[in-house]
């Protein structure tokens, strides 16, 4: 017992490490002027757009061609148009999916609101944090909105800005877009096609933050 509760602290410290070296990553690879390859967004919303989560944040991928989860997701973020201001702001709870592991779903949340800065002017910032555990954030207890709120206050200064209407990070690593009532996220290196997907399709952003 005592040999797997080390070697799970083991995994759980190596993750937070990578987690640390692919942020580093990002930043040093994202020169100004370059951005994420994925393709144009089309231009206008489809017709009969509907929520197709389920109860448990799981979005219905059945009939979304691709071989693995990864293509599916891929697919309704390339087929998705850019999201809005209203649809990011607040706090979702998703998943996210990465090429190394192209079927397996990691729990992630994402939270997004205006920030002003020192000198009075306004953005809007993006913050996401992964998890394991799939349903991790579905349900936030107050450890969990403390947690995050403390994070977001830290990184908010420093987190990505999103410009619209593209709805893409101004490092170009990052790009939001609306499909089937989810947004969707495409995640990569400057230059590069994206190697992180994720679909959030879930308000969970406290009554007090509403």
């Amino acid at each position: 017992m005592e040999k797997m509760l080390l070697a799970a602290l083991f995994l759980t410290a190596g993750y937070a490490s990578a987690q640390v070296r692919a942020r580093d990553q990002l930043k040093a690879s994202a020169p100004s002027g370059t951005e994420i390859a994925v393709p144009a967004a089309p231009s206008a919303k489809p017709a009969g757009k509907s929520a197709e989560a389920d109860g448990n944040n799981t979005l219905s991928l059945s009939g979304i061609p691709g071989e693995t989860v990864l293509d599916k997701v891929k697919t309704l973020f390339d087929k998705g148009v850019p999201a809005t201001k209203k649809d990011l702001i607040g706090w979702h709870s998703g998943r996210e999916v990465r090429d190394n592991r192209p079927d397996l779903l990691y729990g992630s949340v994402l939270l997004a609101g205006e920030f002003t800065d020192e000198t009075g002017r306004k953005t809007f910032r993006v913050m996401s944090h992964p998890n394991w555990t799939k349903d991790y954030f579905d349900d936030l207890d107050a450890a969990k909105k403390s947690f995050l709120r403390q994070k977001w206050d830290a990184v908010a200064p420093t987190a990505h800005e999103v410009v619209f209407p593209s709805a893409v990070v101004t490092s170009k690593v990052m790009a939001f877009r609306e499909a089937r009532g989810c947004i969707i996220s495409a995640y990569g290196r400057a230059g590069e096609a994206p190697y992180t997907y994720a679909f959030y399709c879930k308000d969970v952003t406290p009554s007090a933050d509403k």
